[in-house]
């Protein structure tokens, strides 16, 4: 949503989030300010002649406090404050708390609180369970320290201020981040949410990590382990890239980009003494089906699986289509051979697949939509595939992308969400129409995960090295369009990692285990997955 504005080339813009007003100053002519209801989307005043003979207004901050703002001409060396309307806020307010976002750590967290109405009774609440030794600094500043032992795992906490009076504050959250350390180069991710386990994929030491996001517990029966990597990295072939779980079976297909096969990975613990996958095995070794293959995808009601093969530098690039089989007491997991290649635009990269049966639509199961995504991420191309995976044929192209990235399938609004990444958008689009609905997202939105369970959406920005979550609150209704109405509801800097803003061809970058919220983050440059808790 946008307010129109008198006049055009506005300099600078402030809010108070409090009050949910913004001002614009304009620096043109006399110069003006228009104070702007960011609720209703209205202009509410405008103040003119902020001009003065040395020059024009440059900048402008608010305090929320106040409620004013603070117009700063550098020319005349001046500030001039001008009233955003009748003051009213909380008596006790948190504007912000620093650091938000910090890593596990053995030593205490220091945390300093911005915000009013502080005073010698104020208790920091975490959770709401208070802190110990929070210091008073003023009115407007707490200090407090956040004890080590509340540090040791991924969480995401409640930040309060509360009085004797009874008095309790807004809420600011603190994201603790875990990270674990994997292979050389990470590059994919997939999570088994049965086992609360991530498969990562180490394209520079050619292996897989398996890293344990919860501990055994009754609520995580099958973990198969704490949190952290689970035994010793397993095998595979060069450059090993997209992965894909088959969470039902308990196994793993891997995409070895250089050595133009799979790899199979079985974490089952059905014939093996101890809770460790076997070596993997390779698979899809003719490299006429196998060319540079680099993204995968499961349906988890048939346990068939899609690789794509990228073919860099070939006029043509396709997908193939394969499955496996379960392990048994006396038999190892085996991985069927893709057969026939099916050709889709060039240099396809991610994949989502449909079910093929829709426990939320009885009435039309099998799903009517039997089909799946591909992403053709190279700049020549830049659309989506659709295709019938019964058919295994085209059926339909999304146009007008500028390189797609990520791709997941929603089951329940049946629409397939993609990571527009150039346009910095994200789009949903009906597989019955093809048509893209464009949601506004973060810088340079690559990888794109997606939990059903509290309808969340999360993407990796890389040109701002920073994960944007979204809220997706959008139930499916019988002849309504699809889902236009997401929104960035927060945006989670990477606390120094150094994410690339340029993610290997095809693989998943990021993954969110459905029922713990915790998205599970590949950061290649520092040889580690950081698992987030994200906000509900």
């Amino acid at each position: 949503f946008g307010v129109a504005l008198t006049l055009p080339k506005e300099s600078a813009a402030a809010v108070n989030p409090l009050q949910d007003i913004g001002i614009a100053i304009n620096s043109e002519g006399t110069g003006t300010a228009s104070i702007v209801d960011l609720g209703n989307h209205n202009v509410l005043q405008t103040v003119a002649n902020l001009t003065s003979q040395d020059g024009a207004p440059s900048a402008v901050v608010v305090d929320p406090a106040t409620n004013q703002a603070l117009i700063a001409n550098t020319a005349a060396g001046t500030v001039a404050f001008i009233p955003l309307g009748a003051s009213s806020p909380k008596p006790l307010q948190i504007l912000e708390s620093n650091p938000s976002i910090a890593f596990t750590s053995a030593a205490p967290l220091s945390l300093t609180i911005n915000g009013m109405g502080f005073d010698a009774s104020s208790t920091v609440l975490l959770d709401g369970t208070p802190v110990a030794g929070a210091a008073i600094v003023n009115s407007r500043e707490i200090q407090a320290s956040v004890p080590a032992s509340l540090l040791v795992s991924a969480r995401r906490f409640a930040v309060q201020v509360q009085n004797t009076a009874g008095t309790v504050s807004n809420v600011q959250p603190l994201t603790i981040v875990q990270a674990v350390s994997v292979g050389k180069a990470p590059a994919g991710v997939a999570i088994d949410p049965d086992h609360d386990l991530a498969v990562v994929t180490n394209s520079g030491s050619g292996n897989i990590s398996l890293v344990s996001i919860a501990p055994p517990s009754n609520s995580s029966p099958q973990s198969l382990g704490p949190v952290g990597v689970v035994g010793s990295p397993l095998p595979a072939h060069l450059n090993p890239r997209g992965v894909a779980v088959d969470s039902r079976l308990g196994l793993a297909v891997v995409a070895n980009y250089d050595s133009n096969d799979l790899s199979l990975v079985d974490y089952s613990g059905v014939n093996m003494p101890g809770p460790y996958a076997p070596p993997a095995v390779p698979g899809c070794a003719s490299t006429t089906v196998c060319t540079g293959p680099a993204g995968v995808a499961f349906n988890q009601d048939t346990n068939a699986f899609i690789v794509t093969d990228t073919n860099i530098g070939a006029a043509n690039s396709d997908v193939a289509f394969g499955s496996v089989t379960a392990p048994t007491a006396t038999s190892a997991a085996s991985i069927g051979n893709p057969g026939t290649p099916q050709p889709v635009d060039q240099t396809p990269g991610d994949v989502a697949i449909a079910p093929s049966f829709d426990p939320f639509d009885p009435v039309n199961n099998p799903n009517p939509s039997l089909t799946y995504a591909a992403i053709a991420s190279a700049a020549q191309t830049s659309v989506i595939d659709f295709l019938n995976t019964s058919l295994e044929l085209v059926v339909g192209r999304t146009t007008g992308l500028i390189e797609p990235a990520g791709i997941v399938y929603d089951s329940l609004n049946h629409v397939f969400v993609a990571s527009d990444s150039l346009n910095n958008n994200i789009v949903i689009v009906d597989p019955l129409t093809f048509v893209p609905v464009t949601v506004r997202g973060g810088f340079n939105p690559s990888s794109i995960a997606y939990n059903s369970q509290t309808s969340t959406i999360a993407t990796v920005n890389g040109a701002t090295g920073t994960l944007s979550v979204l809220d997706y609150v959008c139930p499916p209704l019988a002849g309504q369009p699809a889902c236009t109405a997401p929104q960035v509801r927060d945006t989670i800097g990477l606390v120094g990692s150094q994410i690339s803003p340029t993610a290997p061809l095809g693989p998943k970058t990021v993954d969110i285990d459905p029922l713990l919220n915790v998205a599970v983050l590949v950061d290649s440059e520092n040889n580690r997955v950081l698992l987030i808790p994200l906000p509900y």
